[in-house]
């Protein structure tokens, strides 16, 4: 028995008709309406971000700006942590971005949130 055309994993046989391509294009349109990236964590600000990371690696004497310590201190302090240089926001979304051990963008990103679902007003989004 041949596999039947449109499961997953066959490769395609023959030609799809128009109306499936149509529909193709709506669902892809669609997914990618609901999961447009913010401009928060656009390309641009992927690029300046890995650009900040590798000078924070490159020197061992860099130190995050939140909690001014050098990554090898916060090991130190927290050893049973995995710990890394993050790009974090020195302020608000768009302003410049800064060292910052893993440790300190998270805490700060949790405390966000928290604040964000207690003035929410129970959309449940955050």
């Amino acid at each position: 028995l041949s596999p039947s055309p449109g499961r997953w994993g066959v490769p395609d046989q023959g030609k799809r008709n128009i109306s499936q391509k149509k529909l193709d294009k709506k669902i892809l349109d669609k997914w990618k309406r609901a999961f447009r990236v913010s401009r928060l964590h656009d390309a641009a600000h992927d690029k300046r971000a890995k650009v900040i990371r590798w000078r924070a690696y490159a020197d061992p004497a860099t130190r995050c700006w939140r909690c001014l310590r050098t990554l090898a201190e916060v090991k130190a302090a927290e050893p049973t942590r995995r710990v890394e240089w993050h790009a974090g926001h020195t302020g608000g979304p768009l302003e410049p971005l800064a060292a910052e051990c893993s440790l300190c963008n998270w805490r700060d990103s949790a405390s966000m949130t928290a604040a964000k679902r207690a003035t929410s007003g129970g959309s449940r989004r955050f």
